[in-house]
Formats: structure tokens, sequence, C-alpha cells
């Protein structure tokens, strides 16, 4: 799928390739490592295309016009780099002129590397711009860096765009280009924006000026400074306030937190926030943090507040200025998402471990068991469910991607969806994203979470995106114990489940069954081991619901597991895991 890989090529490689032009190309394909591919969606990958400028070229008979059609309501409201054309033509290398003309006039002047670049990857190991990135990371997943400069970084590392789950576990090693000292002693100030704490320490360079830094899946911003350096501010993260989200014709309200990696502290810091398109107005767009020590998040004093002007925006983009005593200046952006919430779906059922049937594949149907709970259709602390709308017409559910702010949704980075692919209806690739989100088991009884919906209706070739709220109302206790998403056992006889729960897990214990094989020719007993998540004995991460044991060491054996969950409401769940493993 050549519009398609023009993308993929041009955002792998922004280094290398300073223009990029797409006929027609499909938004969504599987890529990356053949054992652990993603779902790829273009329209998630705008950062990668700094230093390059990119054009999309479609007809307005083409059978993937939908999906330019959502592309084109999110890339020029936030992409200065992109521009697109729209020809009477199907599916086809229309516009053949005008894209050599935007090929030609891109190589007379070819856009500049950015001051600060960012890249989002999907492998775990590769190069850009100069920088090496490695990691350990065995499971489908995207590598993201951002902010970069000579200043330091931002990372993460996530199970899925543009919001996936945090992945802690994951171990990365970024090697900076050769921009800095040779063999020179240099403060890392590492923060940690997910766990709100903070660390410093010395790297020395290497002889060709390079820096190694070493991180972990959660969201840090690197600083990068000599001795005292001078203070380094950037954006870590911001929250709608005074609404679930952030709705257009209405006055949104945005808090915005502040990082210092720099080695100074910055006196009489000062925020302005303006937007970058004529589709917002800004109506209050200083605050002001104050004075503000190295390796500090703090939130400005003062929320900003927008208005969006059209019901038919879908993102907007704020520049924010920030300045201190010091006549330093320091710049960030950010995209807040617009989600248009005028409709209330009624006719919606909650699904926690019911049997339903619903949409597939845009026009065909299939009966399975959705959610995870006690199946009564009433949600309840604890349980992880699917909402399932019942459109006009139908007898049958669609289920939905669903957003929500609520606190007790989702608790400690919990992040969980499905995708339905739609290439047997449309041909094309792209798929429609349902949420499970997962219900805290702190949830008091009674409480009503308002949820930002949407699903796709099916008018050939075209995806129809419904959208509106839906309000779930939550009653009853936990019953439903932790569920485990994944079990794996590494070469150093470390096994590891990844375990979830609306609440706090008591215990995680293995047993493991010995396999006779005409590998192994020693007998084993079968044996019991009880897993931990407090960062020894083989647990890499303390706190990230990733438990494990280091086996200890015994003759060569084949092996399967039974797992044991339990949480601190006494819900306890047994899973057996057949998939055969060694242990040595």
């Amino acid at each position: 799928m050549g519009g398609f890989m023009t993308f993929w090529v041009g955002g792998k490689y922004p280094d290398l390739v300073c223009a990029a032009g797409n006929f027609c190309g499909s938004p969504e394909f599987v890529i990356g490592p053949k054992d652990f591919p993603v779902e790829y969606r273009h329209i998630d990958m705008y950062k990668n295309y700094g230093g390059m400028k990119i054009r999309l070229n479609f007809g307005d008979e083409d059978f993937i016009r939908a999906y330019h059609r959502d592309m084109n309501r999110i890339f020029p409201y936030i992409m200065d780099n992109y521009e697109y054309g729209i020809y009477e033509a199907a599916h086809s290398t229309c516009g053949l002129g005008e894209m050599f003309t935007f090929i030609m006039k891109t190589f007379e002047n070819p856009p500049k590397k950015p001051e600060k670049w960012h890249h989002i990857d999907v492998y775990p190991d590769f190069s850009v711009w100069g920088y090496d990135v490695s990691s350990d990371r065995n499971l489908p997943g995207f590598t993201i860096l951002e902010n970069v400069n000579d200043r330091g970084l931002r990372s993460s590392v996530r199970e899925f765009l543009p919001d996936g789950e945090l992945m802690p576990y994951v171990t990365m090693s970024v090697t900076t280009a050769p921009i800095y000292g040779k063999e020179k002693e240099y403060v890392i100030n590492d923060i940690n924006v997910t766990k709100r704490n903070s660390k410093s320490y010395r790297v020395r360079s290497e002889k060709d000026g390079r820096l190694k830094i070493i991180v972990d899946g959660y969201q840090h911003d690197i600083g990068i400074n000599e001795v005292g350096d001078d203070p380094n501010l950037s954006v870590g993260s911001f929250q709608i306030v005074n609404m679930n989200w952030a709705a257009p014709l209405k006055n949104v309200d945005i808090s915005v937190d502040i990082v210092n990696k720099g080695d100074s502290p910055a006196d009489d810091v000062n925020i302005e926030l303006t937007a970058t398109r004529d589709n917002v107005t800004v109506i209050k767009g200083k605050s002001v943090v104050g004075t503000f020590n190295k390796n500090e998040i703090k939130k400005a004093e003062l929320p900003f507040t927008f208005y969006i002007k059209a019901d038919s925006t879908e993102v907007a983009q704020f520049r924010l200025r920030i300045t201190d005593n010091g006549n330093r200046e320091w710049v960030d952006y950010i995209e807040v998402p617009i989600r248009v919430d005028a409709h209330e779906f009624m006719n919606f059922k909650v699904a926690d471990g019911l049997k339903y049937t619903v949409a597939l594949a845009g026009t065909t149907k299939t009966t399975q068991v959705l959610g995870i709970g006690n199946g009564d259709g009433i949600a309840n602390p604890g349980e992880s469910i699917v909402i399932l709308v019942n459109s006009p017409g139908d007898n049958f559910y669609r289920q939905t991607g669903l957003y929500t702010s609520d606190i007790y949704i989702n608790p400690n980075g919990i992040h969980h969806r499905m995708s339905d692919n739609w290439a047997k209806f449309d041909h094309v690739g792209g798929s429609e994203k349902i949420s499970v989100p997962v219900i805290s088991s702190e949830c008091p009884d009674n409480h009503t979470v308002e949820f930002f919906s949407e699903y796709w209706l099916p008018d050939y070739p075209d995806h129809v995106i419904k959208r509106g709220k839906v309000a779930v109302n939550i009653t009853g206790k936990d019953t439903t114990p932790p569920q485990i998403q994944w079990i794996k056992v590494n070469g150093n006889n470390v096994l590891e489940v990844k375990v979830f729960d609306g609440g706090t897990i008591s215990y995680v214990t293995a047993k493991l069954h010995y396999k006779k094989s005409n590998f192994t020719e020693y007998p084993h007993d079968d044996f019991s081991i009880s897993l931990n998540d407090d960062g020894i004995d083989g647990d890499i991460i303390k706190g990230d619901t990733v438990f494990s044991i280091r086996i200890p060491d015994q003759k060569f054996g084949l092996f399967t597991a039974d797992i044991e969950t339990k949480d601190s409401y006494g819900n306890r769940g047994v899973k057996t895991f057949p998939d055969v493993f060694y242990v040595h």
C-alpha cells in the first residue's frame, strides 16, 4: 500500500526525508515487529513529521475518502507542514502534477531540523536525528520521545496512542547524538511526571560526546545540565477542570502543570497561552507560577479559559510562552481534544460479562460475551464494562469508544480497548476502537459517571461517526477478582504476570505443573511460588501491577501454570495458562 507506506517511511525517518506525498493512502494498518506488531494510525503520528513537509491527494469518489476526511479534521489544525488536495477522481494518483510541484518546491527550500523534535516508534530499537534508542520491550507498544534538544527530552512507552496505558516495566536506553563535551560530567534531572517524583544523578559523556540515559516506561521529563545550569521549564501535563472533557460552544477551563528540569530555580515565572488557529477564542490567557525550584512539578496558580467557536472542531492547539525574571523564555505546545457532546444516548446496555449480539466490521454481526463482572447488566465497582448502544432500526447493539475524566474510572492508569476492523466492509484497513473502562473498587454507591461516547455506522463506502454522552449509574460492591492480561517467562527464569483490578491486589501465586516431554529426562514435582510487585527478586518496577518472581535454578523442565489472584475485598480468581514454557 504505497500511500500508507509513504507517510510511514517519512514519519519513521524524518531525518532522511524532507517531503512525502501520499495518493489516496490507507489511514491504518498493522505494522511493526513480526512477533508484536501494533495498529498504526497516521492520525496519531503527526509529531513525527518535524523537519519535513507532507501532502495528501485524494478523490471525492475514492472508497477511502471517509478516512481522509477524518484525518483532515485533525491535521490542518495542528500541523503547519501539512497540505492536501481533493480531486474529481476515484482511487488513483489524482493531482499528479500538483504533487510533483509540491515535492520540487520542498526540495528547493527544504525545512530545517526542528529546534525541538518529537518521535514515536513502534520498534523497541531505532535511530533518529542521531539518537539511538533501545529497549527490552517485547510486547506491542509505542516508544515516545518529545521535546528533544540539547537541554533534555521527554520519554514514555504506551500500549497504544494517543492515551494508552503506560508500560513502566520497559527499560529504555537513550544514547544522544554527539553534541556534548567529550568525557565531561553532566547533571541529569529525571522528573517522573507519572509518579510525581524526581531524582538527580551525574553521567559522564563518551569520547565522541554522546550521553547515555536509562529510563523506564513511565512519562519522564529529563533535563541535561552542566553543574549550576539555567532553569529549563516546559509543560508537564494539562487537565480540563470545569467539565469532564473540553466541549465546543462552552467556556473551557484548563489547568497546566509546569516542570523545571534545569539545574537552577526560576523566579517570577509567568505563562501566556495563545491559540495557534482562529477556531478558538482565548478568554483568560495569563497565569503565574511564582518561584520554581529545580526538579519541581508546579501547577499554574490560575486556570486558562478558552472558547471553541464551532461544534465541528475536534482539536485545538495552543502555544504556551513561559518566562522568568531572568529574561529567559521557553515555548511549548499542547493539543487539546474537543468532544462534541450535545446528544445523549438513552438506549444503551452495560455489558459486564453478558453475551450480546453486536455489530462486527460494519455490516455483519457476532454474538459474544463482553465485559468482565457478574453479568447482571448493572455497572458495579471492580467491573470492566463495555457500553452498547442500540442504533435506530437495529435489532443488535454497537460497541462504543468512551472517554471520561471521572476519578472512579480506570484507577492507577489502567486503559484497555479493543478493535473492530472494518476491512471486510470497506476494504481499507481502518478499525473502530472499543473502550473497556475499569470501575474503581472505591466508587461510591449510586455514583453516576458521564462518558463521552462514539460509534460508527456503515454507509458504504463511508463510516458515519455518531457522538454523544452516556450516563452510567454505578451501584453495589466489588465482587470481581483481579484479571490477568499476560504471562511471560524470560530466559533468566523470571516469571511475570500482568494483573489489573479496580482496587488493591493482595497476592498473586503460581502453581507450576510439570509436563513430560521427550526433550526432558529429569522428572519434576509440581510446585507453587508467590509473586511480588515490590521491585525485588526479579520484579523490575515496584507498583506497576506486573507481579514477578525469579524461579529458583533447577534442572531443565517444561511447565504449564495456574495463576491465582486475590484482591483486598477477598475476590479470588484462578486462570490456567496451557502454553508450555521452560525453566532451568
